[in-house]
């Protein structure tokens, strides 16, 4: 097994575990709808790939990529819904496969906790969170408004 595919797993697994939190069954089912189509998951990989390229890498930066990966799908949720897209990676788009109202639910529950996983790491210091939750923040907007 490649160290990509072991990467790949750790963060199919911390992702789903994420989204797994939820106390409703259809929410939750709905948050991971996306995740379970499959995916590159280029993005969850990149903090790691970037920091070990420069000697830096640790276990945060799972966490990390787990949290954007979430963001990540939770834009793709959200866009299908505001683009009214029936698919989305072959399968039926969350807002088709559970309802409207659902698949905003989720989108938003996705964006919690994609902070929870990060502030749930013990890997970052305060600076660093600060920092992170700043800069994620302002890609998310950024994203939204354009």
């Amino acid at each position: 097994m490649t160290a990509h595919k072991c990467q790949r797993d750790a963060w199919e697994t911390l992702v789903l575990f994420a989204l797994s939190r939820s106390e409703n069954e259809r929410l939750g089912a709905a948050m991971k709808h996306l995740i379970e189509g499959g995916g590159k998951r280029l993005r969850a990989i990149l903090p790691w790939l970037v920091a070990d390229a420069v000697g830096h890498a640790n276990d945060g930066l799972y966490d990390l990529g787990a949290s954007i990966e979430i963001i990540h799908n939770f834009t793709l949720v959200h866009d299908d819904i505001m683009d009214n897209d029936p698919v989305r990676r072959g399968r039926p788009a969350v807002h088709v496969a559970f309802d409207h109202p659902t698949a905003i639910n989720a989108g938003d529950a996705m964006l919690a906790l994609a902070f929870e996983v990060l502030a749930s790491s013990d890997q970052f210091d305060d600076e660093h969170f600060r920092d992170l939750v700043r800069l994620i923040g302002s890609l998310v907007r950024k994203d939204r408004e354009g």
